[in-house]
């Protein structure tokens, strides 16, 4: 027990100094509305999970994925740099979605964006990158892919 307080007190730390680096949110606001696919991959690279939701301005990442899913997660104070002052908000870290469960120790949910890459009005690819923020944090944008792939904790667990 003292191993998890103490790796979640490191990854919440890390977590702050790296908000603190990238000056916290660096994304735009969300869509009013729009559809975004979830997609859910477990520790072998299966796709459990490949759902599309519609969304109004009044929605979050969150509130989509607890209402549409079986969900569990862990609520932190995670620290953030802004108008030059240190300050602190919660956030939430996605532990399980559905079937595929991760216990923060050895493994976690790594969030990755898919955004569309438009020709002539048509999707025809998607720009991959890794969140910088948490599932708080993230905008809600049209045609948008959000993945939730099970990575492991490098030097976690025993």
């Amino acid at each position: 027990m003292r191993k998890i307080v103490i790796s979640l007190i490191v990854l919440a730390t890390m977590f702050g100094f790296f908000l603190l680096a990238i000056g916290y949110s660096p994304y735009e606001a969300s869509d009013q509305e729009g559809t975004i696919t979830i997609l859910v991959v477990d520790a072998s690279g299966e796709t459990i999970i490949e759902d599309t939701h519609a969304f109004s301005e009044e929605d979050t990442l969150f509130s989509i994925l607890s209402s549409a899913y079986e969900i569990d997660y862990r609520s932190m104070i995670v620290p953030y740099f802004e108008d030059g002052r240190m300050r602190q908000t919660s956030s939430r870290a996605i532990l399980a979605i559905g079937t595929v469960e991760t216990d923060f120790e050895r493994q976690f949910l790594k969030i990755y964006l898919h955004e569309p890459v438009y020709e002539d009005d048509q999707v025809i690819d998607y720009r991959v990158t890794v969140s910088r923020v948490g599932v708080d944090h993230l905008p809600l944008r049209d045609a948008y892919k959000y993945e939730f792939r099970v990575e492991r904790v490098i030097g976690g667990g025993s």
